[in-house]
């Protein structure tokens, strides 16, 4: 986090899970509708996965990925009106973990 930063926890929720994987979804608060800049920043407790989502775009770059970090952004003006991200998570058998362990944070300038 850089000065001037403030941050927010945000809900992660399973909607499936499988051997292996899930699709879930993290939730937004309406109040990031007045911020002018802000991301939700997502961290894995292990960095062995494959993240997609849906309703935002990640600005990741290789080495958050590799550390299980990824920054996600609504961009488009119909992502603004989903008031959640959703994923699809692969882990690795090495890398089990459920929901409540994902770090996922709203962070605004």
């Amino acid at each position: 986090m850089n000065m001037g930063e403030e941050q927010r926890t945000l809900t992660v929720q399973y909607t499936q899970e499988w051997p292996g994987g899930a699709q879930g979804r993290i939730l937004l608060p309406n109040s990031r509708r007045t911020l002018s800049n802000w991301r939700v920043e997502v961290q894995f407790p292990c960095p062995e996965l494959n993240f997609s989502v849906w309703n935002a775009e990640s600005d990741s770059s290789s080495g958050m990925m590799s550390h299980g970090l990824y920054v996600l952004r609504q961009t488009e003006g119909w992502m603004l009106n989903k008031d959640h991200i959703g994923f699809t998570v692969h882990r690795a058998p090495s890398c089990d973990f459920e929901a409540n362990d994902i770090d996922a944070r709203l962070v605004s300038m």
